[in-house]
């Protein structure tokens, strides 16, 4: 923002806003700046930060995605809830012990699934086509 304000006044010209700085003021402020953020990213490639939020980040999706791979296996919801249980907490243990290289390296399998294998009797569904056209 102050180099745009620096490079649209000219030398001679007169300063219109009374809150703005000198030329050489927002020389200064734009050099500050500039240094301030060449540190933070010099801070962040130290402390390997962009690698630490990938993880992070890859975590983070691994859980939010967690509930729907429980919905597409329905022997482990059908079953005991002790099951269901060991079942979250080992894919949850898995997930925290995920490293950058496999998680980049391996995407997460998508199917095939298991399908549930209860119908509607024919009956049930007689008057739904009724009901949607209301």
């Amino acid at each position: 923002m102050f180099a745009i304000i620096g490079l649209s006044r000219r030398e001679g010209e007169l300063w219109s806003a009374v809150w703005l700085p000198s030329k050489e003021g927002l020389d200064r402020i734009e050099l500050w700046f500039a240094g301030i953020a060449l540190a933070i990213v010099l801070i962040g490639w130290i402390s390997h930060f962009k690698e630490s939020w990938l993880l992070w980040r890859h975590q983070a999706e691994s859980c939010r995605l967690l509930r729907y791979n429980f919905l597409t296996h329905p022997s482990v919801w059908q079953g005991r809830e002790e099951e269901a249980r060991l079942w979250i907490e080992y894919k949850l243990n898995e997930i925290r012990h995920t490293e950058l290289d496999k998680a980049v390296r391996e995407p997460t399998p998508h199917g095939p699934f298991e399908g549930t294998q209860s119908k509607l009797p024919a009956g049930s569904l007689a008057g739904f086509d009724r009901i949607l056209s209301v």
